[in-house]
């Protein structure tokens, strides 16, 4: 399948556009949420703070916003990466829960178009 070869071949190398990338899988993550809304495009302060020997990140981590009861709120999420491709999410309020990432956006991701 696509998505076997990818894993296979792994990120791409080079410059990316990470707050879109995390944009795009924190906004899919978002849509199982039972009350909070994700607000689309607040990615702010990405940090990668390990890269693998080609240079691609082992971690990043990032903080959004959202709305919910208590009206508009900060959040943090920390996604972890394998073979260069984005394996776990893990958000601030359950910092042990992996979330698997949409395989489109993976996809997109590998082929990339997400190259600055």
């Amino acid at each position: 399948s696509k998505y076997t070869a990818m894993k296979k071949s792994g990120g791409p190398t080079g410059d990316q556009n990470f707050n879109k990338l995390i944009d795009d899988l924190v906004n899919d993550q978002s849509k199982t949420w039972a009350f909070n809304r994700y607000t689309a495009g607040s990615i702010s302060n990405v940090q990668s703070s390990v890269r693998d020997s080609e240079g691609r990140p082992r971690e990043l981590s990032a903080n959004y916003s959202f709305s919910g009861f208590s009206g508009n709120s900060r959040g943090s999420v920390r996604i972890t990466f394998e073979n260069g491709l984005p394996k776990c999410i893990y958000f601030y309020d359950y910092p042990q829960n992996c979330k698997t990432p949409n395989s489109s956006i993976l996809a997109a991701f590998a082929a990339g178009k997400y190259s600055k």
